[in-house]
């Protein structure tokens, strides 16, 4: 609008506005983008992984879960050495639900590789789950607040959860006063309202965008290279104060380039890859 009515000097957007916007959707890109690369390939699922204390009830939850007896459950704190993983249907998402070792207070516990390999899943993770076992005493209750901070998982990427509240009164004092979701993997109950949870976890702002990258990572990172470069393009001039013919070029490169992803822009790449992997018309 403001190109075609350039003579009466008409200023529609402020450049202060429109700088802030594109700083804005560059940043956003570039989140989006640093996800994508987290993907070894493309149809991966998100990844949701159970974490917390030994015997703290991740394994009896993730059986749950997932239904099925794959992982070993006993009393015996520490008995996942390693980590499992299975598909979950979340409501009407599909996941991978990883169930890792637990965060021995004393380290030495489990070897080195098994350390690397806990940490790893956290870092591949789209959401951690954190369990928090209702029958904890306040010595856990503290040590699990801790290596639940030493984890380094952000908060956009972290669930807490409070498990086994089958085990406890319910009057009792539950760990966690942040309204986390209550469950037990032997009654049920609960188990709803954590799915709503990490429903809602994937489909808010900023959380969404790991539900589709999961199945277009490999097809999306060089389109969201090239909105990224054309976002920040287009920014950069507008804080040199060049021509709004030259901002409006870069925005629709930077549009072309997000429509590649969201379908309402495509290539003869990308329709030939697609009839490689289908028979079509039989």
């Amino acid at each position: 609008a403001g190109l075609d009515f350039v003579e009466e000097h008409l200023e529609f957007v402020g450049r202060e506005e429109v700088q802030r916007r594109l700083d804005e959707a560059t940043a956003y890109v570039a989140e989006v983008l640093q996800q994508s690369q987290r993907r070894l390939h493309a149809g991966e699922r998100p990844r949701v992984v159970l974490a917390g204390l030994p015997n703290a009830g991740k394994s009896t939850l993730f059986n749950r879960l997932a239904a099925t007896e794959q992982a070993l459950v006993s009393p015996t704190a520490g008995t996942t050495r390693d980590y499992l993983s299975t598909a979950w249907v979340c409501q009407g998402l599909v996941v991978d639900l990883i169930d890792t070792a637990g965060w021995d207070q004393e380290t030495t516990t489990l070897s080195e590789a098994m350390h690397a390999s806990r940490s790893g899943q956290l870092q591949l993770a789209d959401l951690v789950l954190w369990c928090t076992a209702a029958d904890a005493n306040a010595a856990e209750r503290q040590e699990d607040t801790r290596l639940q901070q030493r984890s380094g998982v952000p908060p956009e990427r972290l669930l807490p959860i409070v498990t086994k509240a089958d085990v406890v009164d319910s009057n009792a004092m539950l760990p966690g006063t942040g309204g986390e979701a209550v469950v037990s993997a032997q009654s049920g109950a609960g188990l709803e309202a954590l799915e709503a949870a990490v429903l809602e976890k994937f489909t808010r702002h900023g959380g969404g965008q790991n539900a589709w990258i999961g199945s277009s990572a490999a097809r999306c990172q060089d389109a969201l290279h090239r909105a990224e470069q054309a976002l920040g393009l287009a920014a950069e001039l507008a804080r040199l104060g060049d021509g709004d013919e030259l901002i409006a070029s870069e925005l629709r490169s930077a549009l072309d380039a997000l429509g590649v992803i969201a379908g309402e822009v495509y290539t003869d790449d990308l329709l030939d890859r697609i009839f490689s992997k289908f028979c079509i018309g039989k």
